[in-house]
């Protein structure tokens, strides 16, 4: 699937939507990017060439992995999420957009997808780790606060061995 970071405002639609979001959303196929380099700012062209890095990274395991969609729009219009998992189940990138901004919401949380249940993962290179079966049957927290239309991605990984 073809997927392009745009300008934004978006010429079609109008729609604003930061840099790091519209990467987020375009490492779901073919990141490519669709807009003239010669307006963006000097932070903006190290962004993307950050989100170029990030995807070189990911490559094999946004190509060759097993894809999840973890959210339905009609059953969540809170976040849109979704997630690669690498076919030996030790990596996974999980996307989400956040679709709308809540005052004092409650804790938001996505629930992953095809990981082992008994081996222990970390999240983005945390020492902390956790059971497949709690990133998938609790989820993962979404932070709080941080408004309409922002992207995030966790890097899941497992540690060595299986839980005890």
């Amino acid at each position: 699937m073809g997927s392009h970071v745009s300008a934004s405002p978006n010429r079609q639609t109008g729609r604003e939507m930061s840099l790091k979001t519209r990467g987020v959303a375009a490492m779901a196929g073919t990141l490519g990017y669709e807009l003239d380099v010669r307006t963006m700012t000097e932070d903006e062209r190290a962004e993307a060439r950050q989100q170029i890095e990030d995807y070189k990274r990911y490559y094999e395991l946004i190509h060759h992995g097993t894809y999840y969609r973890l959210t339905d729009v009609e059953k969540n219009r809170d976040f849109a999420a979704w997630q690669f998992v690498s076919r030996d189940k030790r990596e996974s990138l999980v996307s989400v957009v956040m679709l709308h901004a809540q005052s004092n919401p409650l804790f938001l949380r996505v629930r992953v997808r095809g990981l082992e249940e008994n081996l222990r993962y970390s999240v983005d290179g945390s020492r902390e780790t956790w059971e497949g079966s709690a990133l998938m049957y609790g989820g993962l927290n979404l932070p709080a606060g941080c408004g309409d239309n922002q992207g995030i991605q966790f890097f899941i990984q497992a540690a060595d061995g299986p839980a005890s």
